[in-house]
């Protein structure tokens, strides 16, 4: 999500300084396709429906099967010494089994769009089906930007939703220094302002020299 946010945020922001992309064009161009690339590749981890890998279904099915872990007497072994334990566990700490296999069917391959990421993964991004990779790439569309902010949001919720349950804390989906970025490209600005004023001066010198 982080990685996703930032290719965005650095593309509209380029967009508004033009100036500054146009300074550096190659490296800004694989910055924010390297961001959406990484972003991308997360998201079909977290999505990957293989056998044995660690993903966001087969953690889900470990919840499924071990919801004892979720009593009240698992909770305060868990938080013992944090002074709100026994307030946190007075509320409910059991998963709501409808809601987990809801969660369950969300994260996995019956959902159209999880299906979809997964077709572009093995065709296409990870070239999974190398026997007809080329074909396949053509007739694979990708997610589109929408999809990808969809399948982002449903992580961040899945994953959050049980996190509370389980030690009562959730993570967050910022980072402390985001827009750092902003730094450097009104910087950039502010040298192409100056060294623009700059030229324009010497030219309004030579024009006066050539008059005279």
């Amino acid at each position: 999500n982080l990685h996703w946010e930032l290719q965005r945020d650095i593309h509209n922001a380029l967009a508004l300084k033009p100036e500054v992309a146009a300074q550096s064009s190659t490296f800004w161009g694989l910055t924010v396709n390297a961001h959406g690339t990484t972003a991308l590749a997360h998201l079909t981890r977290a999505y990957d429906s293989t056998n044995g890998a660690l993903s966001l279904g087969s953690w889900l099915r470990t919840i499924r099967d071990n919801v004892s872990l979720f009593d009240q007497g698992a909770f305060r072994e868990r938080l013992r010494g944090n002074p709100f334990a026994e307030s946190l566990a007075e509320s409910a700490r059991q998963p709501d089994l409808a809601m987990l296999d809801a969660d369950i069917l969300l994260c996995s391959n019956d959902d159209p769009l999880v299906k979809k990421l997964t077709a572009y993964r093995g065709n296409v991004f990870a070239h999974r089906n190398a026997r007809m990779a080329a074909k396949a790439a053509l007739a694979t569309a990708p997610p589109s930007l929408a999809e990808i902010e969809r399948l982002l949001a449903r992580a961040d919720e899945v994953l959050n939703r049980y996190s509370i349950l389980f030690s009562a804390s959730s993570y967050s989906m910022q980072v402390v220094g985001r827009g750092d970025f902003h730094h450097i490209i009104t910087t950039v600005a502010e040298a192409v302002r100056l060294a623009r004023e700059h030229t324009q001066t010497q030219n309004d010198r030579l024009r006066v020299a050539v008059a005279e």
